[in-house]
């Protein structure tokens, strides 16, 4: 089983496949690598891809802090560092779309292209930064509550469930739902603290240092990052194409993961290689609502690609 270590915790990870495109994805709250499971395991032979599960999450260690921006990043750094890889694919899901943000802000040099799958807004979550303690949402939400709340609970697994379903409402098949559960029940509690602590105050701190390629993916049913708070985005990165399908909530990765693994891989591989003018994105089969510009996903992007690697 992989390992790496980063001051003396043990993280966990998993991979797949031996090419020279290098992918990197980054999970999100009660989750672990295994949310990427069906992209990993029909990698295309030209990539190489990885996914960490994150501390206090999946098999990783799950020390009582370090679940600061600062300390997650660090982690992610000196993940990449064990890869070996230099430049590379960055996708982030959820809470690990703030993280590769970040990431992406801090080493811009180092990502290749950036997808973010339902992720926290470059804003921040609007209905996390609500910091007056007095409001009774305010207090009944803090996380020091939340926290006792799922301690006393010790992340009862009905509950988990049907949390799980409601995220993810166009999801056909669940086949996976209960390694799923299992997943969500081990993450520690620290971390569940750590990270609402996190996202309260989290915002994109340099949107303008993005200027890789970006793919915004999200749900127009997400119970959990609503979709108007992810429309601005597509203005506040510079080089951002934005995807909203219609019958999807918090998790398209899992709940149309064929048609998601076909537009990511077609994403990277149109920034790979800009010179074949006939590189195309796929999109699913279904009703997909058109981003704020009236030009085509397909061509804004080939567009672009063509004026940034003339």
């Amino acid at each position: 089983m992989p390992y790496f270590n980063r001051d003396k915790i043990r993280l966990y990870y998993e991979t797949s496949g031996s090419g020279s495109t290098v992918i990197i994805f980054i999970h999100g709250n009660f989750a672990s690598w295994r949310w990427w499971e069906a992209q990993l395991s029909n990698l295309p032979a030209e990539y190489s891809a990885y996914a960490p599960d994150l501390r206090g999450c999946g098999g990783s260690d799950k020390p009582e802090s370090g679940y600061g921006i600062d300390t997650l990043i660090g982690d992610l750094e000196a993940f990449v560092t064990h890869t070996g890889a230099t430049k590379f694919h960055l996708v982030g899901h959820s809470l690990g779309g703030a993280l590769v943000q970040e990431f992406s802000c801090r080493f811009p040099e180092k990502v290749l292209s950036l997808t973010l799958v339902a992720p926290v807004p470059a804003s921040g979550l609007a209905k996390l930064h609500d910091k007056k303690p007095a409001t009774f949402l305010g207090h009944y939400f803090s996380p020091d509550r939340i926290f006792g709340a799922i301690s006393h609970l010790k992340m009862q697994k009905p509950l988990l469930k049907l949390g799980l379903q409601k995220s993810m409402p166009g999801s056909e098949h669940w086949k996976e739902l209960e390694s799923l559960v299992d997943t969500a029940a081990n993450m520690s509690p620290f971390a569940f603290k750590g990270f609402l602590e996190l996202l309260k105050d989290w915002r994109n701190p340099a949107p303008e240092r993005i200027t890789c390629p970006v793919l915004l993916i999200h749900g127009k049913l997400d119970p959990v990052v609503p979709a108007g708070e992810l429309i601005p985005m597509e203005k506040q990165l510079p080089n951002c194409q934005r995807i909203c399908w219609s019958s999807i909530g918090h998790a398209p990765q899992m709940e149309r993961p064929k048609a998601f693994s076909s537009l990511l891989f077609n994403f990277i591989h149109a920034t790979e290689k800009p010179e074949e003018d006939n590189a195309a994105l796929p999109l699913p089969e279904e009703e997909i609502i058109p981003s704020s510009e009236a030009v085509p996903l397909t061509q804004r992007l080939i567009q672009w690609l063509k004026k940034r690697f003339k």
